[in-house]
Formats: C-alpha cells, structure tokens, sequence
C-alpha cells in the first residue's frame, strides 16, 4: 500500500468492543476496515502492535483510550473481590461451630484435658487456652478452673512454701477450693514417735500445714495414696499443733480419704485402733477408701459421734471387720446417702450389736460378696425411707441369694410396716471375659410383682429371656400385664 492510495479526506473510525475471553490466534489478520462492527481480543491486540503493519493511528488512540478507562476498573473489582474474601472469610470464622458453643459445654471440655494434667503444667494449659480466641479467654478464666489444685507430695519440683501454694489460687477469686494431695511414695513412722519422721520422704508436711492454718476455707479437701500414719502425721506436723485445730480444717464440708496402707513398723498380729475422731465436724459428705490389713491383725474404727451426726452422704470401702462399720452407722442419723463397698470382709460378732436405724436414708448402694456377711449385715440395717436400692451381684452368686439379699432389706416385705416404699431398683453385676450375669425369668418376675411401689427398674451386666419374662407375666396375670409393670 502506497501513501498516494490513501484517501484525503479521514474515514470514520468503526466502533469497537472487546471480547475479555481468551481466543485462539486467527490464521490470518482481518482487513481492517472491512465491518462497521468488530470483535477483538487479547490476542488480536497483542499479534497486531507486534506486527509491521500497525493499525491505523486513530484506531489505535481509540483502543488505548479504551484500554485506559477499563484498567482502572479491572483493578478496582479486583480490590472489591478480595475484600469481599476476606469478610467471607471473617464471617465464616464468627459463625463456625466452635464459636456457637456455650461457655458451658466448653467449660466442660477445658475441665476434660486439666483432668490429665497437674502442677505446673495445668496453669500452663490453662493460660495457653486463654489465647485461643475471646470465647477461650472467657472460658479459661472461669474462677472453678483455678480453684482446684493437686499437689503431687513426691514431685521433688513441688512447692514446699504456704505462699507458693496460696498463689496458684490467686485467679480462683471466692470460688470454692479443692485441694488434693496425692502422696505417692511417702512411708511415715509412728505418729507418736517424730524420731521417725527424719526418714520419711514427707518434706511437704510442714508447707501442707502452714497452708491449711492460714487458709479462711477448704470446702472439699481429697487426700489419695497416703498411709494411715502419714495422714495423722499431718494433723501434728506443724509446730506440734495440730491442722484439726484450725479454721480452714473445721470448715471443710467434703473429704475424700484414699489411704494406701497403714505405714510401716506396724505389728504383725495384735488388735490396731485407727482413729479418725479428729475428722472435721463441718463434715456433710465423706468417702473413705481404706487398705486391708495385714494378716492376724484385727482393725478398730473410731469416729467422732458428732461428726457422723452431720453425714448426708458416706462412702465406705474396706475389708475391715463388719462390725465396725455398723456401730458406725448407729451414729448416721441423717444420712441420706449410703455406699458400701464391704467385700470379703470378716465377721467377728458379739452380742452388743444393735440396728443401725437410718430414718433419713433414700439411697443405698451395696457391694457384699460373702453370703455370710449379707446375712449378718443387712438384717441389721432398718431403712424406712429408702427409695432407691443398687444392689451388686455376684457372678457367683444363684438367684436365691439374690431373693434372700431383698427379703433381709425388707423390699419384698409390702406388708410390713417399717419395710421401705421402693422407687428404683438397680441390679448391677460385673463382666468377666465377656460373660454376663444371668438371671431367672421367673425370679425377675417375682421380684418386680412384689415391689407394687416400684416405678423404675435398671439392670446393668445382667440379662434375662424377655421372651419368656414376657410369656411368665402374662400368664400369671390372666393375660393382662400388672398396672405397676406397664
């Protein structure tokens, strides 16, 4: 093309629109002028300013001046875009469901990991959840957190002063105090005789006692692993004044005692006196697990009366002698919940055991393996008020002794008027190697029928033909089902 072929006079320039869609490149360019419309894309605009044959230069001031109003554009909905992401992203965060979760479900799972941890490494957990996010701060610093605390007696990195042990409640503000003291490894001596206590492994005794002095409350007090003798080192541990002796100790409203022996030096045979008469008087509820005694060696229990008096709630278990604890319960007027974990345990009776009559009880769970023990136990146990009976069986044991078991607490006895108004009844036996507790039709059904007051019935490890419960209760009912059993 020649100059001289170019008209004079300027042609109008044809609109154009732009295709934004990538394109395959053409074979070959398109005239330029040869529509009044035409479609480009990228690809065209990029084959056509690398070409030798540049576009007509009014086309090309149209094209870049197209260029210049939509760039502006594409980077301001680029901007918009992801700003846009970037609030889906916040709003997806603030609706997630672990935001939705109440302080206290996640409360709960806070308590469920401190459950594994101790000392040290529990506040560090504690102040880690913290920074998770403002829900977790929220819940993290829940005083009930800081107010529980384990002090580990045979951690050498433990705090051995009343004000280091006082600082680890400083976030549990007036919340309720739970102080454990786990003392695995300590073997005290005689607790009249202190020559012994240079060998005991208890540096910890003296801090313990500084602490409970000077502390206003303790209202729930846990003492695991320790022997006999170490727990009544501590009531004199500090400066031959005893711990009973103070506020915080007479305070206290739940004990939970672990003993895991008795100490050494203790005789082989002879008769031993173990004396929890300076338990706090405060006491409402009280759960004693104690370790059996050595062989040839009969135990004594010694409570203090006004004590058991104030008992709501007593958990026994041991293997001591069965006696004991049933002139223990004489005291136990306002008990209202029992457990009593007595299996194996020996009989030696005399003649001055008396009932042991519980007006307030309602509840009564028992675990009691020997036969003999049963039947010298529960006779004496008069129950008036008791609405919900738990009651273990034994692998070993056939459904005439669990019939026997009932009979001696009165439950079957609806005719009698100090027998209990029954509510709920639990059969509860244990699994060995897969096997179950199995029993009779026939029993189940005498049992449930002579219970005309029961309203709940739960068996646990137990099974029975409920086919054949089924055929038994109709059949003795003249094919109608007891109003009470429907």
């Amino acid at each position: 093309m020649t100059a001289s072929s170019i008209d004079d006079e300027p042609k109008s320039i044809s609109p154009v629109s732009f295709n934004l869609e990538p394109q395959p490149r053409p074979a070959m360019a398109q005239p330029p002028y040869d529509s009044s419309t035409r479609n480009l894309a990228f690809s065209d605009l990029a084959h056509i300013f690398h070409t030798n044959n540049p576009p007509n230069p009014p086309e090309a001031v149209a094209l870049q001046r197209e260029v210049d109003v939509l760039a502006p554009l594409v980077l301001g909905l680029r901007a918009q875009l992801r700003e846009a992401e970037e609030r889906f992203l916040l709003c997806k965060a603030a609706l997630s469901p672990t935001r939705r979760l109440p302080q206290e479900i996640l409360g709960q799972i806070i308590n469920f990991v401190l459950d594994t941890l101790k000392g040290k490494e529990r506040r560090t957990s504690l102040i880690q959840f913290g920074q998770v996010c403002h829900s977790w701060n929220t819940a993290a610093h829940d005083p009930s957190h800081w107010a529980g605390e384990t002090l580990v007696l045979s951690d050498r990195n433990s705090l051995h002063t009343a004000e280091a042990i006082e600082a680890r409640f400083k976030n549990a503000g007036d919340f309720p105090r739970t102080v454990t003291l786990q003392g695995d490894g300590c073997i005290c001596g005689d607790p009249g005789r202190r020559k012994d206590w240079v060998s005991c492994d208890c540096d910890w005794r003296a801090a313990i006692a500084s602490f409970i002095h000077r502390s206003t409350a303790i209202p729930r007090l846990v003492i695991t692993q320790l022997s006999f003798r170490c727990f009544a080192n501590l009531l004199e541990s500090h400066g031959g004044k005893s711990i009973a002796e103070s506020g915080a100790w007479l305070s206290i409203q739940s004990m939970d005692l672990v003993l895991r022996s008795f100490g050494r030096t203790l005789k082989p045979t002879g008769f031993r006196v173990f004396d929890f008469f300076d338990l706090p008087p405060s006491l409402s509820l009280l759960s004693l697990n104690l370790p059996p005694p050595p062989a040839n060696v009969t135990t004594g229990l010694v409570f203090n009366p006004h004590t058991l008096a104030n008992l709501t709630s007593l958990s026994v278990r041991c293997t001591w002698d069965t006696p004991d604890i049933l002139r223990t319960l004489q005291h136990c007027r306002n008990l209202q919940s029992l457990f009593l974990d007595y299996d194996e345990s020996p009989q030696s009776w005399n003649d001055d055991i008396k009932d042991a009559y519980l007006p307030s009880l309602r509840t009564l769970d028992i675990i009691m393996g020997k036969a003999s023990a049963s039947s010298r136990v529960l006779p004496y146990l008069v129950l008036p008020a008791l609405s919900d009976l738990r009651l273990f069986v034994s692998l070993r044991h056939d459904d005439q002794e669990l019939m026997r078991r009932l009979t001696q607490l009165k439950v079957l006895s609806p005719g009698d008027p100090s027998a209990p108004v029954l509510h709920s009844l639990t059969l509860r036996s244990s699994t060995v190697m897969g096997l179950k507790r199995k029993i009779n039709a026939e029993v189940l059904l005498d049992i449930l029928s002579s219970i005309p007051s029961l309203q709940h019935f739960t068996s646990d490890s137990i099974y029975f033909d409920a086919q054949r419960f089924v055929d038994a209760l109709r059949q003795k009912n003249g094919g109608r089902y007891p109003r009470h059993l429907v």
